[in-house]
């Protein structure tokens, strides 16, 4: 839009006596500065929290050439169609080298990433495969899903290089999706009846936040804060759950010191947003019995 309106005003640009419209024709290409320097450092900051695309590398390219042109249009006299052939030459440019630069940089990742989680023989194994990805989601859940999309669109690509690490015939989609999303539900009855010793009960339905529980050497710590009836204090009960019993499927009883909770449902998820951050969750709901 601005090309066009300076376009309109050039006669105006090129006329010697002074004129309203020859201002506007030299302050309107000061107007996109900030904005297109704003979107190249985003763009540069999601480079360095969360990789190189093939987008991201041409919305850089774009960001860069409409500074060109910002610049060139702040230079009296210049006619900005003019340049339109160059700037079209540099953004077919981009396009082109664009996944070459990103198939490289994916490639240099990914060597680097198995040789600091000490991988030195390769190809990988399947098993091998699925210990690497593991181990690398619980160390660091955001570096494990860039590397693990950074995999599985290689993988999609058929790329030769890609398999010199991971094994060509497994199946690496279905490794990647597995470690990039964890969602463990188990289900039991409704059927309650007050334990011995116990004299309160109260009906829980409540989803913990993120700070609310922690994993700790395969077992899940998590506290239920349980309010008065005046809600001005709470009670609050530790519970933990290994996780042998959630591969077993077998959480009916959580017991603490002055309490016993009865599972009717409880659901652990952990995935990945869109900034390849890692999200957790857990939902628990059943009868709390209390001495």
């Amino acid at each position: 839009m601005v090309h066009i309106i300076k376009n309109e005003y050039y006669p105006a640009l090129i006329n010697p006596e002074p004129s309203s419209e020859k201002k506007i024709a030299r302050v309107l290409p000061f107007s996109y500065f900030i904005p297109v320097v704003t979107a190249t450092i985003a763009i540069i900051q999601r480079f360095s929290e969360y990789g190189v695309t093939e987008n991201r590398i041409t919305a850089l390219t774009l960001c860069i050439i409409i500074c060109i042109c910002a610049i060139l249009d702040c230079i009296p006299k210049i006619i900005p169609s003019k340049y339109v052939i160059i700037i079209s030459c540099l953004m077919l440019v981009s396009l082109a080298i664009g996944p070459t630069i990103t198939r490289n940089a994916w490639l240099k990742n990914i060597k680097e990433t198995l040789a600091t989680e000490g991988y030195s023989t390769f190809p990988l194994s399947e098993k091998d495969a699925k210990e690497f990805f593991s181990n690398l989601w619980e160390k660091d859940g955001q570096k494990a899903s860039i590397t693990a999309y950074q995999v599985k669109e290689l993988h999609s690509r058929n790329d030769e290089k890609l398999y010199q690490y991971f094994p060509k015939e497994s199946d690496l989609a279905d490794i990647v999706k597995k470690y990039r999303t964890i969602s463990r539900t188990v289900k039991n009855g409704k059927i309650h009846t007050m334990p011995e010793s116990f004299s309160k009960v109260a009906f829980v339905n409540y989803t913990f936040k993120d700070e609310e529980f922690v994993t700790r050497n395969d077992t899940l710590f998590f506290d239920y804060p349980l309010k008065d009836t005046d809600s001005t204090s709470s009670k609050v009960f530790s519970f933990h759950v290994f996780k042998q019993r959630w591969i077993d499927k077998d959480i009916k009883v959580l017991e603490t010191e002055g309490a016993r909770f009865e599972v009717e449902f409880i659901k652990f998820g952990q995935w990945e947003n869109e900034k390849h951050e890692r999200e957790r969750g857990l939902r628990l709901r059943g009868m709390l019995f209390m001495e």
